[in-house]
């Protein structure tokens, strides 16, 4: 059997271990008196919501006993606390040669549960029809998926998520203002993002959901950058730039950015009626879109489809900060919201969501996180069109 038979002859477990990391249900933390396993400084984790999360470890195998296997479950805990910081499958290793060329450590890269949202496929077309909650609307996609492996997705209509009610946007949300059909091939967070789309009152177009598949297996469906609607049982982060403060950040970096933002629409519907241009209002000059929709007939379906679409854009406020030794509350995630105050960046308590958090581990209770919020930071290819205006391919 991969790591367990060889390992756990040389592995025990210290008295004193705050954290255990399993793989394939041996705990291959290193074991002083050998000096076989991972050392905890070596651990990486990096939450995301809007991708898989990953886990990066390196074992010392100076004997060369210990073997990996792809598709190993791992799981790493909080011991003293009794809670999983992340689960998931084993991907890629590599092997060094080490300990005088007699012995080698494995690097050994994993990706989060969270994964199975692009993995699972929609199997059969689904038609699900104008009215119903988007809690069941969840779960007849989930039940119409394969390759999801296990996953919680429990749901009750109107309650805010949590552990025992992962699928849970809360109350004032839906029910779904029109049909929605999914193809059969489509992920299942796609799917998911095809009935939100068609669920919010006029009020909230503008707040969008976050899809997520926590460290209990459970299917998170819930607002984003509310600190109000993000799961009851995680909290949220306080920034502060005082000493006094509940807890001083580093490295803080935040960027204001209007770019790509659609200023004005114009509507192709179905007749005259259902057809015009508008704007946001600003009178700021910026790029014009067009929304063709057949359906739209009248001035009141025009209108309401000019507004939701307008409304998806707005200035752009993102940044990213370090907690160094940091004391970590376990119920804060990638996810939750995080409040700063801070002079020197003219940041006097607005909110945001929290969308990665990479952490590393100290030999105590403390770790090192670094944490981007406002969304994830432009890519290469974004940044570079932004400064050409060329569209590349």
């Amino acid at each position: 059997m991969p790591v367990a038979a060889p390992i756990c002859l040389l592995l025990t477990t210290p008295a004193t271990r705050t954290k255990g990391l399993w793989i394939g249900g041996v705990d291959v933390i290193k074991d002083p008196a050998t000096g076989v396993g991972v050392e905890l400084s070596t651990v990486e984790i990096v939450e995301s919501v809007s991708q898989a999360g990953s886990l990066r470890f390196v074992i010392d195998d100076p004997n060369i006993n210990v073997t990996v296997a792809a598709g190993m479950e791992v799981r790493f805990q909080n011991v003293t606390a009794d809670i999983p910081i992340f689960r998931g499958w084993v991907q890629t290793w590599s092997y060094h040669p080490d300990f005088g060329n007699l012995g080698r450590k494995i690097e050994v890269t994993c990706v989060g549960v969270n994964v199975v949202l692009d993995w699972g496929i929609v199997a059969t077309a689904l038609t699900i029809a104008t009215g119903t909650d988007p809690t069941w609307a969840v779960q007849m996609i989930v039940a119409q998926c394969v390759g999801l492996n296990v996953i919680r997705a429990y749901g009750v209509g109107g309650q805010p998520s949590s552990q025992a009610n992962p699928i849970g946007p809360g109350g004032g949300v839906g029910p779904m203002s029109a049909a929605v059909t999914i193809a059969a091939g489509t992920t299942l967070r796609e799917a998911i993002r095809a009935v939100f789309a068609v669920t919010f009152p006029l009020a909230d177009v503008a707040t969008l959901v976050t899809i997520d598949i926590d460290w209990y297996f459970g299917l998170r469906v819930y607002y984003q950058a509310d600190p109000a609607r993000i799961p009851t049982d995680w909290t949220n982060l306080t920034i502060t730039d005082t000493i006094a403060g509940a807890i001083v950040s580093e490295q803080l970096e935040h960027e204001t950015t209007g770019a790509d933002i659609v200023r004005s629409l114009v509507v192709i519907g179905g007749n005259p009626a259902g057809s015009g241009t508008f704007s946001d209002g600003t009178g700021i000059q910026g790029k014009t879109a067009v929304l063709s929709d057949s359906t739209l007939l009248d001035a009141t379906s025009r209108n309401t489809a000019a507004y939701n679409y307008l409304s998806q854009f707005s200035i752009a406020q993102r940044g990213s900060f370090s907690l160094t030794a940091y004391t970590p509350t376990q119920t804060i995630h990638a996810g939750s919201c995080v409040t700063i105050t801070d002079t020197r960046a003219s940041l006097a308590g607005p909110t945001y969501q929290i969308a990665t958090i990479r952490k590393t581990f100290n030999s105590g209770t403390t770790e090192n996180w670094d944490i981007s919020y406002g969304g994830l930071e432009p890519s290469a290819m974004a940044s570079l069109r932004r400064l050409t205006r060329t569209v590349l391919s």
